[in-house]
């Protein structure tokens, strides 16, 4: 996501340390109507976007709840953009067939139509409201898309014919798509680049998954290891791929990550409860819990998804509702 808009920040710096971690370095605030284990997001304008049953809104902290009047039933919010546009899916039809739609702040939402039958899902969009995601072709293949206003939804992998078919998560302010697909042939996955000049780039071994990436063209996500489970990474065309480990588990998966740097996902720790936690990554302090870095008043708080803005506030959506996370700031 390309991230243009700027809220009022004035001679602020973050005190935040990662390596005092035990200490909670944020404050936390609950995000009403967020239904546990949903998906969630945050913009550059503190706009988080919430999914409640089959309700999707916008909420902010000041402005409280906006709601997105959709004409289907079974409505998912993906993805928000720093103009509070809003992509996910919904079943106009009351037939049990998504549809992709995108939400426009100032009025109303549009379908995105298909590349040729079937269900399709809106899964990602930058700020010039470009939608990438997954839809049915005629021949019942699931390919992966990317949609703009002008031209239509444009089908990323045509020669793809799997039964598991293609599916693209992020876009960047580029259009460059990450994703993921399973070759030709394959019971397994290989994560994708995929750009207009290029076409679609190979990412990783077998078992592969791209779910994000950067304005500079990093792709994160999940890849197979050497003993036998999924370990988070980071990629990029210069320095390939680093494993960013676990928080002490057997797996990990980096979802989303931030201009300050900041990768975020989640992981298995070294608990006997089997739940996973959220991560917040870094380059100079590695991977550290953040059930530990909030005051989240139980460490056995399993996390779903997670989104953080260029200011550092992340949005969480965990078993026990949605929760937004501020770092503790000090003025200059």
């Amino acid at each position: 996501m390309k991230n243009t808009n700027r809220v009022a920040v004035v001679a602020l710096f973050f005190a935040f340390s990662v390596g005092a971690f035990a200490q909670a370095v944020f404050n936390i605030v609950t995000v009403p109507g967020a239904s546990s284990d949903a998906l969630i997001a945050i913009n550059n304008a503190g706009q988080v976007l919430v999914n409640s049953g089959n309700q999707v809104s916008v909420w902010t902290r000041s402005g409280g709840t906006q709601n997105l009047v959709m004409s289907g039933t079974n409505s998912s919010g993906a993805a928000i953009n720093n103009s509070g546009e809003v992509a996910g899916a919904a079943d106009p039809s009351h037939a049990s067939q998504l549809q992709g739609f995108l939400w426009h702040a100032s009025g109303g939402s549009q379908w995105l139509g298909s590349l040729g039958s079937g269900y399709r899902v809106a899964t990602g969009l930058n700020d010039a409201a470009h939608v990438v995601g997954l839809s049915q072709t005629a021949t019942n293949q699931q390919h992966a898309f990317l949609w703009q206003a002008v031209g239509g939804m444009q089908d990323l992998t045509p020669g793809v014919t799997s039964t598991g078919g293609a599916t693209a998560m992020a876009i960047n302010s580029s259009d460059e798509v990450a994703g993921y697909y399973f070759p030709n042939g394959s019971v397994n996955t290989l994560g994708f680049l995929w750009t207009q000049a290029g076409g679609l780039q190979d990412l990783g071994p077998a078992g592969t998954l791209a779910f994000g990436i950067d304005d500079e063209g990093r792709v994160i996500g999940q890849m197979p290891v050497a003993n036998g489970y999924r370990h988070a990474f980071s990629w990029t065309q210069a320095a390939g791929f680093e494993d960013l480990g676990t928080l002490g588990g057997g797996e990990s998966s980096a979802t989303s990550m931030n201009r300050l740097g900041w990768i975020l996902g989640t992981s298995q720790t070294t608990s006997k409860t089997g739940l996973q936690h959220g991560f917040l990554w870094t380059a100079g302090a590695g991977m550290k819990d953040l059930n530990t870095m909030g005051p989240f008043g139980s460490k056995n708080q399993r996390t779903y998804s997670l989104q953080a803005n260029d200011y550092g506030v992340i949005a969480v959506s965990t078993n026990k509702g949605g929760f937004l996370l501020s770092p503790k700031m000090s003025v200059k």
